[in-house]
């Protein structure tokens, strides 16, 4: 019979061996996309030769400036957007807003369509979590904040996965606050939200930005996301459809497709 402490130590040694092993694969990524990068940016003038010009190269160029820069971006264009915080899901769930620096701001609580009550607690299911907040000031203006789930759910991968991954939900989230901001779907004034019409906006316009900006793999994430839920039952399978109704999917190129290319281009060059 194993005793206590042999039990303990077992479990500590399985714990340490799993650490080693999440510890190993992420220096194993680390080494693949300093190479992907290495290689990259030595080809990329001879991918643009060959037909390949896109304002973001997957990973040869990093996605963490990239959300940064669509941070600064929208605080600048988003009248009503105060900031954008990355926290831990216990924040998500339960938010201080006074410790974030808003307690002087009124929150605002959006009625929503009965057949959409659970819409909250939907979103605390998913893999990575975001929310806009919208508050109301002192002299009755609108103000908005942006959380954003800091760290995936059970996710070992790179920060620059982690980063590819957290866009979507960005771009997603600044989308509802455009829609807030011309009372579309989300109306600040009457307190009302349809919860369908703008979870599809938004959506949509995450869709349509991610593309425009070439961010292949945050956008592939996003649409084979939706194209999933489309199937789902309720309101969440509404959502999927109404998006991919007004979205037709954007064939980003793959800057992988047209290395041999770049690279029969560049021996071209040096046999000149």
């Amino acid at each position: 019979m194993v005793d206590r402490k042999t039990k303990k130590r077992q479990k500590q040694k399985k714990a340490d061996a799993k650490k080693r092993h999440v510890a190993d694969k992420m220096r194993r990524q680390e080494t693949s996309l300093r190479e992907i990068r290495e290689t990259g940016e030595k080809i990329k003038p001879y991918l643009r030769k060959v037909g390949c010009d896109l304002p973001f190269y997957d990973y040869i160029d990093h996605y963490e400036p990239e959300f940064a820069g669509i941070v600064r971006e929208g605080l600048k264009q988003r009248p009503s957007l105060n900031a954008v915080h990355e926290v831990a899901p216990t924040t998500l769930d339960d938010t201080d807003w006074s410790e974030l620096g808003y307690g002087n701001l009124k929150q605002v609580f959006f009625t929503i369509p009965d057949k959409c009550a659970d819409y909250v607690k939907s979103d605390a299911q998913t893999n990575l979590r975001g929310s806009a907040t919208f508050f109301k000031s002192e002299d009755g203006s609108m103000k908005s904040v942006i959380l954003l789930q800091k760290r995936l759910n059970g996710n070992d991968n790179t920060r620059e996965f982690q980063y590819a991954m957290k866009l979507p939900a960005l771009v997603h989230e600044i989308g509802h606050v455009i829609d807030a901001e011309q009372e579309l779907n989300i109306r600040f004034s009457g307190e009302e939200m349809d919860v369908i019409a703008a979870e599809v906006f938004a959506h949509v316009y995450a869709l349509d930005q991610l593309a425009s900006k070439c961010l292949r793999q945050s956008y592939l994430s996003l649409y084979e996301a939706l194209a999933k839920i489309a199937g789902a039952p309720g309101y969440i399978g509404e959502i999927g459809r109404g998006v991919l109704d007004q979205h037709e999917r954007v064939d980003i190129p793959n800057w992988r497709d047209f290395t041999d290319a770049a690279l029969e281009y560049y021996q071209d060059t040096l046999a000149e």
